[in-house]
């Protein structure tokens, strides 16, 4: 887990992410994860993790019990399995969810993942997988439109695979990502989507890992380093604190702004925040995120669109890190856990 100062949210901020976490916890269904958009049966483990990591900072932020009580719930769903539940949040979940609790089977689950890999036994769809295959199998599924997620895949398979103790997985999914920033392309928003949240995800795994990249190729291989890839994701903030879900739009309107991809834009810039140069742009998301709650405390996906509850659990995650990494004026300083992590899309959101 990351170890912050963490500050008291104001008034209207907490309220915000207590309706947002009620809102999230009122849409779990009994076996504790989440339907896709909203209602619940069916459910699916892989928004399990990001929906889970809202929650639990969501507790952080609160204090309400029912939070952590949704994601332990959620945690309990995971625990256990042996095959086809690995979205690329859930060991990330998982391990902070270890560090909020204590409970060791969740540090269990997280590193079977990697274990079985490094066995080549990781079963999905009834086919075993180790780590190259495993990466081949991600690279081939985003393939095409959605080749920009690549490094929001990536980015907490590597951290999680470092907080686990497993070294060669670690190395291998780092490779991945940074051969996947090194294939972002923002060249035309009808062929390839999306490359402001792959940005958003590689700016967050390189940061949690504290590694330096210098991309050679791709949309964004001017910058020189991770800080300039950081920079640049904040350059690509909208005035009104938002972002678009792509950055080549010909003529965007507000309906291209898009909910998830602020949200992630938030999680990667806290990530890159080391001396505090984003509390701005961190400060300004947190503001458009806020006005734009809808009253039941969930979120429209983009202005004009419709409620996800994966996209809800981002958003919030995104608001309860925020709060305890970018204090408002006159907050409370006290020392707690905040807890970073990811997942994103366009308006048409990623399961």
């Amino acid at each position: 887990a990351l170890v912050f100062s963490v500050s008291t949210a104001s008034a209207d901020l907490n309220s915000v992410i207590q309706a947002g976490a009620d809102r999230v916890d009122g849409l779990q269904h009994t076996d504790g994860k989440w339907g896709w958009p909203l209602n619940a049966p069916p459910t699916y483990n892989n928004i399990t993790g990001p929906i889970g990591l809202g929650q639990i900072n969501a507790y952080t932020a609160t204090g309400d019990p029912n939070h952590l009580t949704s994601a332990t719930d959620a945690g309990n769903a995971l625990d256990g399995l042996t095959a086809d539940w690995v979205g690329s949040y859930n060991p990330m979940f998982l391990l902070a969810l270890y560090d909020a609790t204590g409970t060791a089977s969740y540090l269990t689950q997280a590193q079977s993942f990697y274990t079985d890999l490094n066995a080549g036994t990781y079963t999905r769809s009834a086919v075993n997988y180790d780590t190259a295959g495993f990466i081949s199998l991600v690279q081939t599924n985003r393939a095409g439109v959605w080749m920009n997620l690549l490094p929001w895949e990536f980015a907490p398979l590597t951290y999680a695979a470092s907080q686990a103790g497993n070294a060669t997985q670690e190395a291998a999914f780092m490779q991945a990502m940074k051969d996947a920033i090194d294939t972002l392309d923002n060249s035309d928003p009808n062929t390839v989507y999306s490359d402001i949240i792959g940005l958003a995800g590689g700016v967050m795994g390189l940061s949690l890992m504290g590694e330096d990249f210098d991309p050679t190729a791709g949309a964004y291989s001017a910058a020189s380093s991770t800080a300039d890839l950081a920079d640049t994701l904040a350059n690509l903030q909208n005035p009104n604190g938002s972002w678009y879900w792509h950055s080549n739009l010909s003529s965007p309107t507000a309906g291209d702004e898009d909910l998830q991809t602020t949200a992630y834009a938030v999680l990667a810039l806290l990530a890159a925040n080391d001396s505090a140069q984003f509390d701005d742009e961190i400060y300004a998301a947190r503001g458009y995120l806020m006005a734009a709650q809808l009253g039941n405390g969930g979120w429209n996906s983009y202005p004009g669109g419709s409620e996800n509850a994966e996209v809800d659990g981002e958003i919030v995650w995104a608001l309860a890190a925020s709060a305890a990494v970018v204090p408002e004026p006159g907050s409370i300083t006290l020392v707690g856990i905040g807890l970073i992590s990811l997942i994103a899309s366009r308006r048409q959101q990623v399961r």
